[in-house]
């Protein structure tokens, strides 16, 4: 029935509500049947998109409890806590992104999507945490010169201190290995 479900959601596309999404999991859940991992994204799209954050979570975190995270997975699960301007959340997705990538069945997200890593640092920024932002991207093994030019650019449009400037320029140095040239 996972299949079936995730045809007629593909179909309906984003004139899909909540309540339906919603009923696809209550089904699934009676018939003791976990969705697949495309009709599991589907699902996440679709709150995401409704603005529905709690349903959201919850299916997140039992598909993390069953290890069964993608990387489509974790890249919507970051943009829900950039959605919610949740920074403490964002930090708890990257937990969530270095547990799956751990796991020898799951593929290790490749890399950041460039929107995602501009909200990101813009999130980071506000919450003048972006050298904390940029560490995690390293414990994650997502740390590219991308993501520090980019933390740079938003520094820099945020006005932060040279503190903080010269903070994220020594983790682009030693985290990507970016010469004093680059900076």
């Amino acid at each position: 029935s996972s299949e079936a479900f995730q045809c007629v959601l593909e179909v309906l596309g984003k004139s899909v509500n909540v309540e339906l999404l919603d009923a696809v999991r209550n089904v699934l859940k009676e018939c003791s049947e976990q969705p697949s991992a495309l009709l599991t994204e589907i699902l996440m799209r679709g709150y995401l998109g409704g603005r529905m954050f709690d349903e959201f979570n919850e299916l997140f975190q039992e598909v993390e409890a069953a290890s069964a995270i993608t990387p489509v997975m974790c890249i919507l699960a970051l943009r829900a806590a950039i959605i919610a301007s949740n920074f403490e959340l964002v930090l708890a997705r990257f937990q969530s992104i270095r547990k799956a990538g751990s796991l020898p069945h799951q593929p290790v997200m490749p890399h950041m999507p460039q929107h995602v890593l501009q909200q990101l640092c813009r999130l980071a920024s506000q919450e003048n945490a972006l050298p904390k932002l940029l560490g995690e991207l390293e414990q994650s093994k997502l740390l590219t010169v991308q993501a520090v030019e980019t933390a740079l650019s938003e520094c820099i449009q945020q006005g932060e201190d040279a503190a903080t400037l010269s903070e994220i320029t020594n983790l682009g140095r030693h985290g990507v290995g970016l010469s004093g040239k680059a900076f």
